[in-house]
């Protein structure tokens, strides 16, 4: 199937709301630190995983001021792409072709301040999961780990869930406005983390969302960039063709539900309606 209305939205949303938070809300952090090896069944030989103790490193070099790696430091020489080595940014970590796994692997890199997810469970769901996955650990606090596992979910985090699309007559010839609403769940660890992104998002009302076809996402299945580098802002001006957030609304969960969660996470709603008018 080639790529449908849907696909491309979906893509140019999350790449438009990442780079939001980043650009407008400046939450990010910069950071440098040793990167601590460990396994993942997941990759192959002869690759060495090296993680960080932190997810989602920031990779839109629109952004002013944060770091984006190209690679890192092994014994204190650095070593790129160049050099065999794969950068996976959703899991903040690499994989070096042939490194030892005693090697002593540093790096510099901004993490983002919200993970960014796309899902496709209802909030109730997904709140749960969270909820459950959550309880053991320490909320609001600074836990000292070597490195965070990789594939799981850190918070905080905005996951965001494409639910539904509407097709209204525009004019004559097939040309019609889709109608999609976008769902965004924030799960905080603070109410100040939770205020800000809530505000941020409130503010988008009226905001043109350039449209980045879903084959031109700039991952790779690995993590890292498709041409080794990823300029949100260069991208988008490529599109002559947009979406239009037609209307944003936010709201919280109440004192009353977070406790018979028995939950410490802040937990917020972002409802947006997206229009493009586009031929049928």
């Amino acid at each position: 199937m080639i790529n449908q209305h849907l696909h491309n939205l979906s893509s140019s949303f999350a790449l438009w709301l990442d780079n939001m938070l980043l650009k407008r809300g400046f939450a990010y952090e910069n950071k440098t630190g040793v990167l601590a090896n460990y396994s993942d069944g997941r990759i192959p030989s002869p690759y060495t995983v090296f993680g960080s103790a932190h997810k989602q490193w920031v990779s839109d070099s629109s952004i002013t001021g944060a770091t984006i790696p190209s690679g890192i430091f092994v014994g204190g020489s650095f070593s790129g792409r160049a050099n065999g080595i794969i950068l996976d940014f959703e899991n903040g970590r690499i994989f070096g072709s042939g490194l030892s796994t005693s090697a002593t692997v540093t790096g510099s890199y901004s993490v983002k301040e919200f993970n960014v997810y796309a899902t496709n469970q209802d909030e109730e769901s997904l709140i749960i999961e969270k909820v459950q996955e959550t309880a053991d650990q320490e909320i609001g606090t600074e836990i000292s780990v070597s490195y965070l596992p990789p594939y799981q979910q850190k918070l905080p985090a905005l996951f965001i869930n494409t639910q539904t699309q509407e097709n209204k007559p525009f004019a004559f010839g097939g040309l019609d406005t889709s109608i999609c609403k976008v769902n965004v769940v924030a799960l905080t660890q603070t109410p100040y983390q939770l205020d800000g992104v809530l505000s941020l998002l409130a503010d988008t009302g009226d905001d043109l969302i350039k449209e980045i076809p879903f084959d031109s996402y700039p991952y790779t299945e690995q993590g890292d960039l498709k041409n080794d580098s990823y300029n949100y802002e260069a991208l988008a001006a490529q599109s002559d063709s947009y979406y239009t957030v037609e209307s944003v609304k936010s709201s919280k969960a109440t004192d009353s539900l977070r406790r018979g969660l028995n939950t410490q996470l802040y937990i917020g709603f972002i409802d947006f309606e997206v229009s493009k008018v586009r031929q049928i």
